[in-house]
């Protein structure tokens, strides 16, 4: 059908050819149970990309996590006291003044974020300014903490990477210490989301220590980080996330479980072929996770870094790919083994050369590219780990349900290369009440193109080819 032919002159019209069948298609019937069968995923966000920065262009996807590179590099170029291995950390313990607080101060306000950051543009954007948009806004940093960076740098920290003397680990407890301190005690930023490293298997990431260092270093941070709350910081409580690694299913992950799994909240893993993950890596690490449980928890899987990294995001076949790749997460019906909690995109913004969901480098205005508008769609069914209930369906492609705490019940259907003609039953959850359909196509980038009566829980409508299409019932 050609593009023209499917934009219609009204809501009313649209509401009416959507429960006709406008464009006729195979005929599919999707049931709703009421029984409950998991929940959705938990927190749907990005990597941050130094190619731009707008927390409007965030708050409209709907993301609850963005991801920050956040080590030495950026917060601590230089020795805070120039000082090598001092303070101690007794002597932090028993006066957290003796850091040099004006200097923190200095780099966390420091006009160009991303100075560090070789090869990316200049944008002037305030490190404290994101953070401080990101809480007023109920959006989590997930802050990766490094000494070294995949530049080597800062020079400085060479020496402790890895750290081995009693020097180098006042050093790193300093800096885990003062990161949390500043953050949450003087600042109030609300930040509780810490990531050991990021892919400290992979030697061109920075890190220079083996896999035994790196346990030993997960502990350091764990304490330091630890020693700020419970010290300062009552009532709260924060996550720990490792190993961060490159290979989901390699010693790095297996061993971050088996040695450290009293002191980590979240596995975190980057994979850059998330349907492998789905339908492989995430049942082996959940069940390396059940084997080696040593604390009651069954801890989440996050996924810091997926998507691509060369090429764009901004074409149809692109956001169907990745749309569909998100999705994954989610769907216990196909996948009932494979549920990822948490993910962060790879990139919001540009980073460099490399694409992120918004593309554009300063000068030139960042634009929305189509996955963003996909993505943005799928939040708004999927997020906040929301009950999800049992499907009875001959559909032939993906589709997944989640109920919101207001009651609000979202069905995403992905479609394929022919459009279905849908007849919904959600007479489990509500018998009347009127359906409002949003799409996201080359026609309609996550709008709404109409609405329909309910009859006795039941609705039809049409989901056209190459299309995600989410159904908003209300319930209650």
């Amino acid at each position: 059908m050609k593009k023209g032919k499917r934009y219609l002159v009204s809501l009313f019209i649209s509401a009416l050819l959507v429960g006709l069948g406008a464009a006729a298609g195979m005929a599919a019937n999707v049931t709703i149970t009421g029984t409950q069968v998991g929940t959705s995923e938990l927190s749907i966000g990005g990597t941050e990309g130094c190619g731009g920065w707008n927390i409007n262009d965030i708050v409209e996807l709907g993301a609850n996590n963005i991801r920050f590179w956040a080590g030495m590099s950026r917060v601590e170029p230089e020795d805070d006291d120039g000082v090598y291995g001092s303070p101690t950390i007794a002597e932090i313990k028993a006066d957290p003044n003796v850091i040099p607080w004006d200097t923190w101060d200095y780099w966390f306000k420091y006009y160009d974020t991303y100075f560090w950051a070789i090869g990316c543009p200049h944008v002037e954007v305030v490190l404290y300014d994101q953070l401080t948009q990101l809480r007023d806004n109920g959006i989590r940093p997930i802050v990766t903490l490094r000494n070294v960076d995949n530049n080597d740098m800062p020079a400085w920290a060479m020496e402790l990477n890895p750290p081995n003397t009693p020097e180098d680990w006042n050093e790193w407890w300093e800096f885990c210490f003062a990161w949390v301190y500043y953050a949450n005690v003087l600042n109030n930023l609300d930040i509780h989301d810490w990531q050991v490293h990021n892919e400290p298997e992979n030697a061109s990431q920075g890190w220079d220590g083996t896999l035994e260092d790196y346990i030993v270093f997960t502990q350091y941070t764990y304490d330091a980080i630890k020693y700020v709350y419970d010290t300062y910081l009552p009532g709260e409580s924060f996550r720990l996330y490792a190993p961060v690694a490159q290979h989901p299913k390699g010693e790095w992950v297996l061993e971050t479980i088996k040695q450290n799994d009293d002191i980590v909240d979240v596995v975190d893993v980057n994979m850059y072929r998330p349907w492998n993950l789905v339908t492989d890596v995430a049942p082996i690490i959940h069940g390396w996770i059940d084997t080696y449980d040593t604390d009651g928890v069954h801890e989440m899987i996050h996924i810091s870094e997926w998507g691509i990294y060369r090429g764009s995001y901004d074409s149809i076949l692109q956001a169907l790919k990745w749309g569909g790749e998100l999705i994954w997460h989610s769907n216990l019906f196909d996948y009932p083994d494979a549920k990822i909690e948490m993910s962060s995109i790879f990139s919001l913004y540009n980073w460099d050369t490399m694409p992120g969901i918004i593309e554009g480098i300063p000068p030139e205005t960042p634009t929305k590219t189509e996955t963003y508008y996909a993505f943005r769609l799928i939040i708004r069914g999927l997020q906040d780990g929301r009950p999800m209930y049992g499907q009875v369906e001959d559909y032939a492609n993906q589709v997944v349900n989640a109920k919101a705490s207001d009651g609000t019940l979202y069905v995403i259907l992905q479609a394929g290369n022919k459009a279905a003609d849908i007849t919904l039953d959600v007479s489990a959850h509500v018998s009347s009440g009127t359906a409002t359909f949003y799409e996201y196509s080359a026609n309609y980038k996550d709008e709404v193109i109409g609405t329909a009566n309910l009859n006795n829980g039941i609705v039809n409508f049409t989901v056209p080819k190459s299309s995600f299409f989410l159904v908003e019932i209300p319930t209650i």
